[in-house]
């Protein structure tokens, strides 16, 4: 109870604070394509180009955005759109626009297809699609109504760079989070971080047990981004955001997760969990789960308290 009052506070100075960050574009509503299990791609807004630092761009619309960080030395992307053939080359087309330099890389920051839609067409073209080896794991059984992505044509474990001249771009899998197969991409040069699905905003977080999701995992995943120097996130969808929304995003995240285990504690009944965890006070989340993923979440929180509990006090 105490924690949670200690994350609650911290969560309204960093509201405070992220009051005077406010970027110039209205945030977009909440994308289709991330709430789905399968990741349904059901954002059709055409898309567009926008500098965001000089060399990297983000391109919104027809899925999840695409980071585009262009170099003297070739291009590097994040995320691939909506599958289909008309898809990857109108995600071409903005990338042309302002480089004739080839895509040398892709990254996929996870499974669901408005985000890794495209492997197939950029493989094709000679780039090295990269992704965790979690996401080649999740495509085994992955399904979508727009079809299945391919798989990618490097594989890593934990951490993976590459290099365009001087630039290096950075991969990291610090644990589950969205899915089992979430990949974190840090450009260091230029303070920005591509986060995929784990960071959205300003709607709710979403966790896809069936494909490996994890809210714990998640939690240490943001622990871990935080320790990287940046200014900038480009997420999954919408706007990109600045350092301290993503300090607000994650405690929110933090005393959600924390509710959620003080409330698996009193040992209540799965059915009525959400109705339990206090969601009113975190900028108007209303989380809550299909059985596909309740049941995985309700025994990942009670094994967080059943932990918790066989602790020594003051641990």
């Amino acid at each position: 109870m105490v924690r949670s009052k200690v994350l609650l506070m911290t969560l309204v100075a960093v509201m405070l604070v992220a009051a005077t960050f406010v970027l110039a574009e209205p945030q977009q509503a909440p994308a289709a394509g991330q709430q789905p299990a399968a990741g349904g791609g059901a954002n059709q807004a055409p898309p567009a180009i926008r500098e965001i630092k000089p060399g990297f761009y983000v391109v919104t619309g027809i899925g999840g955005n695409t980071s585009v960080r262009v170099t003297n030395d070739g291009v590097a992307i994040v995320d691939t759109k909506n599958l289909g053939e008309q898809n990857y080359n109108a995600l071409m087309a903005q990338i042309r626009s302002v480089t004739q330099q080839p895509v040398r890389y892709a990254f996929i920051t996870h499974v669901h297809q408005d985000h890794s839609g495209n492997t197939a067409s950029f493989k094709a073209a000679g780039t090295q699609v990269i992704a965790h080896e979690g996401l080649a794991e999740n495509l085994k059984t992955y399904t979508s109504a727009a079809g299945k992505p391919d798989v990618p044509s490097i594989t890593y474990a934990r951490d993976h760079v590459v290099r365009l001249g001087n630039v290096a771009v950075e991969a990291h899998h610090y644990a589950a989070g969205h899915t089992g197969g979430d990949t974190i991409v840090y450009f260091p040069d230029v303070k920005i971080v591509a986060m995929g699905d784990e960071m959205v905003w300003p709607q709710a977080p979403n966790s896809d047990y069936p494909n490996g999701g994890s809210m714990m995992g998640w939690v240490r995943s943001l622990n871990e981004v935080q320790k990287l120097d940046f200014d900038t996130v480009i997420p999954g969808h919408g706007n990109p955001m600045t350092r301290d929304q993503f300090l607000q995003f994650k405690t929110k995240l933090e005393v959600f997760v924390d509710r959620s285990i003080t409330v698996a504690r009193r040992n209540v009944p799965r059915a009525q969990m959400f109705y339990d965890i206090v969601q009113t006070d975190l900028g108007g989340w209303n989380i809550t789960m299909p059985d596909t993923r309740l049941a995985s979440f309700y025994n990942e929180m009670r094994t967080e308290a059943q932990r918790l509990r066989a602790l020594p006090d003051g641990q």
